[in-house]
């Protein structure tokens, strides 16, 4: 064979295992068993999931804000256990899209990519009323100028006492009272605290050269309700509101 024909397998064979290298590993999947309305009929109702799962499953719901890390789903402030129900609700406007549940393959890269024996995730969804509370933190600070880079401040918002939170942080300058920064993000659970988190992450360039500021988080806290309009339970509340080191 003439080193021609080497040299064009070995470019072949460095393409196929460059191609290995940057694929994703496969990784198994199995759709939830989904009963009931995916979306509310009022703008007034929310969606209440009862699940049961042999693994924790990834929930999408849409018309909600997202989280601080939206390829894990839409959070749901319920702990999992496996094989025990759990409750997650998702406040008014909200549309499940999807329940499943994924992981990864055994048998190497050429082997059968199939299910774990028993994998399943079932879904109840009912339409509740819901009691809507809210709650503000404030604080002024002084935020550190990294260099150059895409350095930034993270800020963290603990709150709890609702069984689905939201919260909205502002950032403006205290000397021109000018906005710098505005977001609205869905708190996940933080299973270290048992509180709910959410996680900003303001970047330098959005501070516009400006360091001394005032925070403000709004938070929103949704709990189901026996009847429409009836009174929040006063549990909700934002526990803390600091700069992550």
């Amino acid at each position: 064979m003439s080193w021609r024909r080497w040299a064009e397998r070995g470019v072949f064979v460095a393409s196929v295992l460059a191609l290995l290298a940057t694929s994703p590993p496969p990784r198994w999947h199995v759709a939830g068993t989904v009963t009931g309305p995916t979306k509310t009929s009022a703008t007034t109702k929310a969606l209440s999931l009862s699940i049961e799962s042999s693994h924790e499953p990834v929930i999408r719901a849409s018309s909600i804000p997202s989280s601080y890390d939206p390829g894990k789903g839409t959070p749901c402030l319920e702990p999992f256990v496996a094989g025990t129900k759990r409750t997650c609700l998702f406040p008014p406007g909200a549309t499940l899209d999807t329940v499943h549940m994924n992981g990864p393959c055994g048998g190497g890269c050429s082997g059968p990519c199939t299910p774990p024996p028993g994998a399943h995730a079932t879904v109840d969804v009912t339409e509740v009323d819901v009691s809507i509370d809210g709650d503000t933190k404030t604080m002024a600070t002084s935020l550190p100028s990294h260099g150059k880079g895409f350095i930034a401040s993270r800020f963290e918002v603990k709150a709890s006492g609702a069984s689905f939170i939201q919260a909205h942080m502002t950032i403006t300058a205290r000397s021109t009272g000018k906005s710098l920064y505005d977001e609205n993000q869905a708190c996940n659970l933080d299973a270290a605290s048992k509180h709910a988190m959410c996680t900003f992450t303001v970047f330098d360039s959005a501070l516009a050269g400006e360091h001394d500021v005032d925070v403000t988080v709004d938070a929103t806290g949704y709990d189901v309700c026996p009847a429409a309009g009836c009174v929040p339970p006063k549990t909700f509340h934002v526990d803390s509101l600091g700069v992550v080191p």
